[in-house]
């Protein structure tokens, strides 16, 4: 097994490919988005080096929206398309596209979230601790 980014991944092959496109972004990001997502020789490369299975990861409703900067084959001009909701549609009607339902059940998904939840919540304390206790230990005096 291997782990590489789209760039590193150029010109190779695997039996098996999972493309993580798990991100989520408020819609004033939008703008934001990275190069690794909005072109079109990235997504090429992403989808099109795995010899007997791919599986793409990722939020459906914001990668369907999302446009993809695409080079006219005659000149220098781009255009944007909405290739990713083009892909999943096509899965979709080939029956090779699954919501995340079928692999996680709702209450299971959300009893995960809330342990997310409280450990990030108890992360955040405990450095706030640990910083408070550093800050104390640090403004003692030192006496000779």
């Amino acid at each position: 097994m291997s782990v590489n980014t789209v760039d590193r991944f150029q010109g190779q092959e695997k039996n098996i490919i999972i493309a993580n496109l798990v991100r989520n972004w408020n819609s004033k990001d939008s703008h934001r988005m990275s190069t690794h997502i909005t072109s079109f020789e990235r997504i090429n490369v992403a989808f099109s080096r795995a010899q007997n299975l791919l599986v793409v990861v990722g939020a459906q409703n914001l990668f369907s929206k999302v446009p993809v900067n695409l080079r006219a084959m005659d000149s220098a001009d781009t255009r944007k398309l909405k290739v990713y909701s083009g892909i999943m549609s096509r899965l979709n009607q080939k029956g090779c596209f699954f919501p995340s339902s079928c692999l996680i059940d709702e209450p299971t998904a959300e009893k995960i979230k809330a342990e997310y939840k409280e450990a990030n919540q108890n992360r955040g304390k405990k450095n706030y601790n640990n910083n408070k206790r550093f800050h104390k230990n640090n403004n003692r005096e030192v006496k000779a």
